[in-house]
């Protein structure tokens, strides 16, 4: 038996996304399109072995793990060298912390840091602009 935790129903909402339904998600590892919707409400607290042999060469691409961060092998997708912001500890540590949080608490996440960035953009513009006109 399988226990279905965070990490596996965040995997299956990452499967669904790549899949585009719950009815292709279904087909793919041959459950019913039902027990797919109530394992991504999180009304599932198990899967039997058999289902799990079926399903875990597929959504383990999908898994994330805390100990996992992605790395890049070749140049930063950043600067374009081999030194890149992307390998600060610091950075690596809060973005462990992001993807680890249940879509909820990310959106608002990434919704709060969108209203700083652009409040803080508005701030740049009238400094620029106060600076110019003195």
């Amino acid at each position: 038996m399988k226990i279905i935790d965070k990490s596996l129903i965040d995997a299956f909402y990452k499967l669904k996304f790549d899949l585009g339904t719950n009815k292709e998600v279904a087909e793919k590892i041959h459950i019913s399109q039902a027990h797919v919707g109530r394992i991504l409400k999180g009304e599932v607290n198990y899967l039997e072995d058999k289902t799990w042999k079926r399903l875990k060469p597929i959504i383990k691409p999908f898994l994330y793990h805390k100990t996992e961060i992605v790395t890049h092998k070749e140049t930063c997708p950043i600067t374009g060298s081999e030194e890149c912001p992307l390998d600060d500890p610091l950075l690596k540590m809060i973005m462990t912390d992001i993807l680890a949080m249940d879509e909820v608490a990310r959106r608002n996440l990434l919704a709060q840091l969108g209203e700083q960035k652009a409040k803080r953009s508005s701030e740049l513009e009238g400094s620029l602009e106060h600076s110019k006109s003195a």
